[in-house]
């Protein structure tokens, strides 16, 4: 069901992947001269789009207090980084199997884990983490007070 607290949330968590996603586009710009990101921050727009409105707009109910309500904005955030790389290291893995790099099928399904963990790493900056949380609790606050407004 539409409500403004699922609107507001979903808004509020895609700008912060679009921060994100920018700023991980330049951590990899500084390792890499190029790289083609393809739909990258696209993916991240729907992602963070998605778990706004599915995981804080579900929850947010006016009553969540001052504890609760960013532990739901950093759950919400944390699924968004979660998907984020699922997606983008099974698209690099699909690459390199188009790229025939793996034996088998075996193969190439376990190395979404290893992708991931080398895409995580450009998360791994004071910057991108002070960010990440920072922004899911004031998320987290601001759907619990909007909830509170347009109830």
């Amino acid at each position: 069901m539409m409500t403004m607290t699922r609107l507001v949330s979903a808004i509020m968590v895609a700008f912060l992947g679009w921060i994100v996603s920018g700023m991980v586009k330049v951590q990899v710009l500084e390792v890499y001269d190029t790289y083609n990101f393809g739909k990258f921050v696209g993916l991240t727009l729907l992602i963070g789009w998605m778990c706004g409105w599915f995981i804080i707009g579900g929850r947010a109910n006016g009553r969540l207090g001052f504890g609760t309500a960013p532990a739901v904005g950093v759950s919400a955030v944390a699924m968004m980084v979660f998907w984020v790389l699922l997606l983008v290291s099974f698209n690099e893995m699909l690459r390199q199997a188009m790229e025939r790099r793996f034996r088998g099928a075996m193969e190439a399904i376990n190395e979404i884990p290893i992708i991931a963990i080398d895409y995580g790493q450009y998360l791994m900056t004071k910057e991108i983490l002070l960010t990440l949380l920072i922004g899911a609790m004031v998320i987290g606050w601001l759907a619990d007070l909007s909830a509170r407004l347009w109830k």
